[in-house]
């Protein structure tokens, strides 16, 4: 993981126009983080994560609130989509049609709930761990020397073999851990190795095409 980040990239606050994004979510109402991760295919190749970040009722901007709401949840995924041109968006199906129908209500119909069976959770996982071991990922840390918080709570995720084909990965079930942040980052790697036709993007004044993953790697955790 720690040999993912690149040094020279920090969190973005926007991006180029029109330059395709994918965003996941991990959406919590009450007693646990909304987090939301962006990020985008660079020209080789690599999947590159420009802005992560979760809400939670009771601090910040929601400091007043008991539980979140879908409205209030949507608004703030919808703040950062009009930072970022996302062309593709998920979230777990435990949410579902509210949530949709409050991002369609803002023009977010590109994020869809999607249900996470055992089987496509343990691949997305399987998926995070190849893109990492073949440094396929992009990622940045504080410039400060104290470790990002998401992947502080990555390297603190553990394994849980369900059969030979099917593994969970989750938080430590200790009090003030979480995988929010870990699972809205793996939703959006996914997405983003999903797109697998070589598309043609503008950077800057220059045109190129951007070889997208062929296909997802195959194996087992």
């Amino acid at each position: 993981l720690l040999s993912c980040i690149d040094p020279t990239l920090t969190a973005k606050q926007s991006a180029p126009s029109r330059m395709p994004h994918f965003m996941g979510v991990d959406i919590a109402l009450v007693g646990d983080y909304t987090a939301a991760a962006v990020g985008h295919v660079d020209p080789q190749g690599k999947i590159v994560l420009d802005y992560i970040d979760r809400i939670k009722a009771g601090e910040g901007k929601f400091a007043d609130l008991d539980r979140l709401d879908f409205d209030g949840v949507a608004d703030w995924i919808a703040t950062i989509a009009r930072k970022f041109y996302i062309t593709e968006g998920m979230f777990d199906q435990w949410s579902g049609i509210p949530m949709e129908q409050a991002l369609q209500k803002r023009g977010l119909s590109q994020l869809k709930s999607i249900h996470h069976t055992k089987q496509l959770t343990s691949q997305m996982w399987q998926n995070f761990k190849n893109m990492m071991i073949d440094r396929k990922l992009a990622l940045y840390d504080n410039r400060n020397g104290e470790r990002a918080d998401y992947l502080q709570e990555i390297l603190e995720l553990q394994a849980e073999y369900e059969s030979k084909y099917v593994v969970k990965v989750e938080a430590p079930n200790i009090d003030g851990k979480h995988d929010d942040y870990s699972d809205a980052l793996c939703r959006m790697i996914w997405i983003a190795s999903q797109n697998a036709a070589n598309r043609s993007v503008v950077f800057g004044n220059k045109t190129g095409s951007v070889q997208y993953p062929s296909r997802l790697p195959s194996g087992n955790l």
